[in-house]
């Protein structure tokens, strides 16, 4: 992570474009400025919908991860039900 002063956990510079904060205002906590924050907003949205893409492939495996584990669950409660 790129920092401003020692010690300091601020970021320095944007992930995406390199840019300093002196040049660009604020860098979010995630490490984006504010015209690359709101450009990958705009991409994560539209593979969301068009449903394809790096961030869709992610949130698919999440919840099947989740739809996983909910039905083991649920497998090991009725197990001991019976």
């Amino acid at each position: 992570m790129a920092r401003d002063k020692a010690g300091s956990n601020r970021r320095a510079t944007c992930r995406e474009c390199g840019k300093h904060r002196r040049e660009v205002g604020q860098i979010s906590r995630s490490g984006y400025c504010a015209d690359c924050g709101y450009a990958r907003l705009l991409e994560v949205h539209a593979q969301m919908h068009l449903k394809r893409g790096e961030y869709w492939e992610r949130f698919q495996r999440g919840l099947a991860l989740r739809s996983e584990r909910h039905w083991r669950k649920r497998a090991a409660e009725l197990k001991g039900d019976g």
